[in-house]
């Protein structure tokens, strides 16, 4: 059984790598046939927790993941990659911070946090205020064209709305 999943998991690598080109297309590809071969485990009556049923399970969480990921991307690209970029220049600058700290105990305040440019971020609260309904309605509209299982497509539907309120908070938080 090992054998024949492993095969399994390697042609459907080789069949959504070559006939997709797009990697939402992929993620769709790998998530709708993962979803597949656990509700046939389902449908035979396999509900003991198997390494085949787990494997699959693993694979189907791990592309729902990136599916997410990507749908949020998608649909709000400037929210997701000022909260990326500012939480590694935050991060970068802490180290910085942090490493002068230790060389200059006695000055402690020689360096300033970084600013923010007041100007983009109340650009981005302002769009974010403008098309966040379109940009949930075109998620929505996505995962339903894309899933054709109801529990399936729900659970997709949940975790991109989790993501971008993961997102959305992170912004506040940096804010």
């Amino acid at each position: 059984m090992k054998k024949i999943r492993l095969e399994l998991i390697e042609l459907l690598q080789r069949l959504g790598l070559s006939h997709f080109m797009t990697r939402k297309d992929q993620n769709v590809f790998f998530i709708n046939n993962y979803d597949k071969i656990l509700s046939i485990y389902e449908d035979r009556g396999c509900n003991i927790e198997t390494d085949d049923s787990s494997a699959f399970e693993n694979l189907l969480m791990q592309q729902r993941e990136f599916f997410a990921e990507e749908e949020v991307r998608g649909a709000f690209p400037r929210l997701v990659s000022f909260v990326t970029q500012t939480e590694q220049m935050l991060h970068n600058a802490q180290v910085v911070v942090s490493a002068s700290a230790s060389n200059n105990l006695n000055d402690p305040g020689s360096e300033e946090p970084s600013q923010l440019d007041e100007g983009i971020v109340e650009s981005l609260v302002r769009e974010f205020s403008s098309v966040w309904r379109n940009g949930i309605q075109q998620i929505n509209d996505d995962v339903l064209a894309y899933f054709a299982n109801f529990r399936n497509g729900m659970e997709i539907l949940k975790q991109v709305l989790t993501q971008l309120l993961l997102y959305y908070t992170r912004f506040q938080e940096i804010i």
